[in-house]
């Protein structure tokens, strides 16, 4: 595990020794994601660097690495699971190696079969592959996105980073704000790719490889489509409960191959409980675990928790938060994601991130099982509109939507209701799209901006998902969200979190043959009913407490609303000062007022959107002082 930067200079308008100090100056940004090694590769127009996490191949594993006769280097942030198998094909095929790492795979194999190479990898990555004999630079995404990896190009120079910190370390990049990324933001609380927060910054899709030659072309293409396999929608259920077990039980083991201390997050919910239990079936002692919980006993997990670590018998860590916590980590936490990002679950992410970070430094994540096995409480929204409109019209319009409109927005109750109200009389694409809003409404965001700012919502960017798929509305839903939300929220969330303690996360539900043995399968096996996850339970109740699928599940928040009327209240007010927002121009400083009142009066539970505003403008002061 790593972070890779470098650039281009196509018109050789630095000395090597300027590429080489700029590239030194994009590596110390990001120190936290490779703390033991540096490497830099010196070219006539090319410079990359690196800095390395230790985690395989210990002694010999520094990078850049090379082919046998240096025409090709690579450096490379990831891992690659199945690196061993593919290694044993490449020696046959007359390769030979240096070192016992998974990126020289990568070299050998982008030697041998080209761009086609990365779908045969089966792991996460973000990777750079400079050709000296073709005079080009590749660089490429792993298939869901787990790596990050952004990219700036201008007439004369073309960047390229694992972190958006690094490229801002140059002073080489404009920093206008792209309004369809804010806009975006604001809407869904995060920023998916290719957008980023400036409008001439993109990331890499994933799935994608992009080719740059020294003339300054540039072309993009897909290396890997999520498609069904007929073979695995052809299964039974029986058939798909016995494939899941030996699928899941596979990656686990695969991913727990490293040379350095693992362990494993344990949340409290199934998709974790489900992953540290399979490690402790394939581990000779006892797997550490580690979990965090809240002085709020609503939020508050880690009892369940603490059954699973015993169930498992694991070597069990826990730690609560408390809104001091929070406090003290919020600016770091903020700006380590280098744009705007209000999904607060990260703060608990860094936490438990920094607690694993000093047993371990590698941890197994129960990520992606909402994904790929329709988990979500959101999934149900058209299952419950079907039941609320075959009550009468008179009971809905003339009783329970009169009395949702008198009582405050102020209850995990009151909330889901008022959404599924709103949402019945909708189409399906709109309740689809309405779920994922976790930030401002559309009536709220043509409050909320300043002229010009609210040119895009979103809706053609989700919709464009959505479509690509055939199919019923749970798979065009589960398509959207494997690609846009995974990428954009979960994975960045974990990714940076982890990586700013040092930490590397595998993800067992993301191995290749799990996505899309998951993604193939029919929806009922998935979701029937009120039951979430179904097949998920039934392949794995025998390893799980009694009665450990039925424990409340309150996901992994934080208080906010509390906290923003009373330990918060007075930085809330500071930061959201109306006045100031009024001057940026970009935000209505009377409309955020607004909301505040509405919040601190109970009037409405605003916190999702006073995050996103107290995030952003975090963000904003942060970058203004970058110009």
């Amino acid at each position: 595990m790593c972070g890779i930067n470098g650039l281009l200079d196509f018109k050789n308008r630095y000395t090597s020794e300027e590429r080489h100090n700029l590239v030194c100056r994009m590596n110390e940004e990001i120190i936290h994601r490779g703390p033991d090694a540096e490497g830099i590769y010196d070219g006539e127009w090319c410079c990359m660097g690196m800095r390395r996490l230790s985690i395989i191949d210990l002694s010999t594993g520094d990078q850049p690495v090379y082919n046998e006769d240096h025409t090709l280097a690579a450096v490379f942030n990831g891992e690659i699971y199945n690196y061993k198998k593919l290694r044993q094909e490449l020696i046959h095929r007359g390769h030979c190696f240096a070192t016992a790492s998974d990126t020289e795979v990568i070299v050998h194999l982008y030697e041998e079969y080209g761009g086609q190479c990365f779908a045969m990898l089966d792991g996460m990555f973000a990777l750079a592959v400079y050709d000296r004999k073709k005079e080009i630079l590749i660089l490429a995404r792993d298939r869901m996105g787990e790596k990050p990896l952004y990219f700036y190009r201008n007439n004369s120079l073309f960047l390229f980073a694992s972190e958006l910190k690094s490229m801002l370390a140059t002073d080489l990049i404009p920093k206008e704000i792209s309004s369809e990324a804010l806009s975006f933001y604001f809407r869904y609380t995060y920023i998916p790719a290719p957008l980023t927060i400036f409008k001439d910054v993109k990331k890499l899709l994933p799935g994608h490889y992009l080719t740059i030659g020294k003339d300054g072309r540039m072309s993009e293409e897909t290396y890997w489509e999520l498609t069904v396999d007929e073979d695995c929608a052809g299964f039974s259920y029986e058939e798909a409960v016995s494939e899941l077990r030996r699928r899941l039980n596979r990656s686990v083991k695969e991913r727990m191959n490293c040379d350095v201390p693992y362990g494993a997050f344990l949340s409290g919910g199934l998709d974790s409980g489900i992953i540290a239990a399979l490690m402790a079936r394939n581990s000779e002692r006892p797997i550490k675990t580690f979990t965090i919980g809240f002085e709020e006993a609503d939020y508050d997990e880690s009892r369940n928790a603490a059954l699973m670590a015993a169930h498992i018998g694991s070597e069990h860590h826990a730690c609560i938060m408390h809104h001091r916590d929070a406090m003290e980590i919020m600016d770091r936490v903020i700006s380590s994601m280098d744009e705007p990002f209000a999904d607060s679950s990260a703060l608990p992410e860094y936490l438990v991130s920094e607690y694993a970070s000093r047993e371990v430094k590698v941890v197994l994540t129960g990520d992606a099982g909402d994904e790929c096995f329709l988990g979500y409480e959101k999934y149900l929204i058209d299952y419950y509109s079907r039941i609320y409109l075959k009550l009468p019209n008179g009971t809905r319009k003339l009783l329970i939507e009169p009395v949702m409109e008198l009582l405050p927005d102020t209850t995990a109750f009151s909330r889901k209701v008022n959404k599924l109200v709103s949402s019945a009389y909708t189409d399906i694409f709109s309740k689809r799209k309405n779920t994922m809003q976790l930030g401002f409404k559309e009536e709220d965001c043509r409050k909320l901006f300043q002229e010009g700012w609210n040119e895009n919502s979103g809706e053609s960017r989700i919709r464009e998902y959505y479509n690509r798929m055939n199919g019923t509305d749970l798979r065009k839903t589960q398509y959207t969200d494997l690609h846009l939300v995974l990428e954009g929220d979960m994975l960045a969330k974990v990714d940076r979190m982890a990586m700013l303690n040092s930490l590397e996360t595998r993800t067992p539900m993301l191995a290749n043959d799990i996505v899309q043995f998951a993604f193939s399968l029919p929806d009922a096996y998935k979701l029937k009913g009120r039951n979430k996850k179904r097949i998920l339970k039934d392949a794995f109740l025998p390893l799980l407490p009694k009665g450990y699928t039925k424990l409340p599940k309150s996901g992994f928040g934080i208080p906010l609303d509390h906290w923003f009327r009373n330990e918060m209240k007075k930085e809330m007010l500071d930061v959201l000062n109306a006045g100031r927002i009024q001057g940026q121009g970009i935000l209505s400083g009377k409309y955020v007022e607004r909301i505040i009142q509405e919040h601190l009066t109970g009037k409405r539970n605003r916190k999702s959107e006073i995050w996103a505003l107290f995030v952003f403008e975090k963000w904003y002061e942060e970058v203004t002082k970058l110009k």
